[in-house]
């Protein structure tokens, strides 16, 4: 119990919530530092599946921290928006409605991040919904990140860039019933249109269901940063 105590209380004072104004509009985030310090080499911007609350899922938070300790990283959560998804109106997301405005924001967020705590580089992952909106960014091949980790959600629908073929992790559980289809036409559209397994893309297929599996997180950034 102590332990456990002891291991909260430092996860406390390593995490920061924040706010931002977009366009009258004031959003959360949080910073979670993997090292002691004010400035970071990279950032790894993790965006949320679809929600019911604003509250932080810390059990994530906690996980990824324990995981990529010592390494120069700043993790940002930033919170999405409600009505992001039809068939969930109350439920808090990132796409596919309100794409615009997420991705006005997540603009605004890294350039404040860029000048407060000088990141170079900025990996954009996400889970579910927030793997989705991911993937709507990798293949419009628009966004200023390096790469893309991607699991649990997939995008096909959108017409696909080829002026930047970023590094793309793409993850999906065996059992995942919703969502393992469109992961793997999405791997099958980028292998198509010029990304090469295990050069510029990462793919497994893991065996679980629709659940966060962060197992593989820290190879994934490596190979994402490299």
């Amino acid at each position: 119990m102590y332990r456990i105590l002891l291991l909260f209380l430092a996860f406390s004072l390593q995490v920061q919530a924040a706010t931002l104004q977009v366009e009258n509009l004031q959003r959360t985030y949080t910073l979670a530092p993997c090292k002691k310090g004010k400035l970071f080499k990279r950032g790894f911007i993790f965006l949320h599946g679809l929600k019911q609350t604003q509250q932080q899922d810390t059990a994530v938070q906690e996980e990824m921290l324990s995981l990529l300790s010592g390494q120069d990283l700043l993790l940002i959560f930033p919170e999405g928006l409600k009505e992001t998804f039809p068939a969930q109106p109350n439920a808090i997301g990132w796409g596919p409605e309100c794409s615009k405005e997420n991705l006005h924001y997540l603009s605004h967020l890294l350039t404040l991040l860029q000048k407060k705590y000088g990141i170079e580089q900025f990996v954009l992952g996400g889970f579910s919904n927030g793997g989705y909106f991911a993937a709507s960014l990798l293949l419009k091949g628009k966004a200023p990140f390096v790469g893309y980790w991607i699991q649990g959600g997939g995008a096909t629908e959108i017409d696909i860039s080829l002026k930047n073929r970023h590094k793309a992790v793409l993850e999906i559980g065996q059992e995942d019933k919703w969502h393992l289809a469109a992961v793997r036409a999405l791997k099958n559209q980028l292998l198509e249109n010029g990304w090469t397994l295990n050069q510029t893309l990462l793919y497994r297929e893991l065996p679980t269901g629709h659940i966060l599996n962060l197992s593989y997180l820290k190879k994934d950034l490596d190979f994402l940063f490299d």
